[in-house]
């Protein structure tokens, strides 16, 4: 039985970061998603903390599943700010990141962002440590110390286990 090559592309739009990335990896690297042709296919796109940066959301589902293959998966990964830690922190919580982070979002904006482009939204996993890294960050900017972070990413973690609501949550969406 022959291993099946993966191909693999990515996306950077930062100039520097890319080059790098070239460097470091045999893959190709592409500056913008929506340059990529629709002839191109793939069976799993993942976007790890990018939609809360993107102007116009729907833009980029949109092209995402023009290049996805039928039965390919979208991995999305995205702050949670119906979180405990986004409530505890509010106007501190790093996680808004204004301007950087352009949009926020809950369970409920995925489910609809899935339904309006024809995707099943199958799976949803929690991002156990980004409640430990957020809550941290978001201590610093109060004015708290690093054990206030840590043990504020710990109360979020198991306030999120009843809840189901983690400080960072990964949306597998089928197409």
């Amino acid at each position: 039985m022959q291993d099946k090559k993966w191909e693999i592309d990515g996306i950077e739009n930062d100039e520097g970061a890319r080059k790098i990335a070239i460097e470091k990896n045999d893959i190709k690297i592409n500056s913008d998603l929506l340059s990529l042709k629709e002839k191109d296919k793939y069976d799993v796109i993942t976007m790890w903390h990018v939609l809360e940066h993107v102007y116009d959301a729907q833009t980029y589902i949109e092209k995402i599943y023009k290049i996805l293959k039928k039965g390919g998966v979208i991995i999305i990964a995205v702050p949670n700010c119906n979180s405990y830690d986004a409530k505890k922190y509010k106007e501190n919580w790093v996680a808004y990141d204004l301007p950087i982070h352009v949009s926020h979002f809950r369970k409920s904006d995925i489910h609809n962002i899935a339904n309006k482009n024809n995707l099943k939204l199958k799976h949803i996993e929690p991002m156990f440590f980004d409640a430990y890294y957020i809550s941290i960050l978001s201590s610093k900017k109060k004015g708290e110390n690093l054990i206030k972070g840590i043990w504020n990413g710990f109360k979020s973690n198991i306030k999120a286990k009843k809840e189901k609501e983690y400080s960072s949550l990964m949306y597998f969406l089928y197409k």
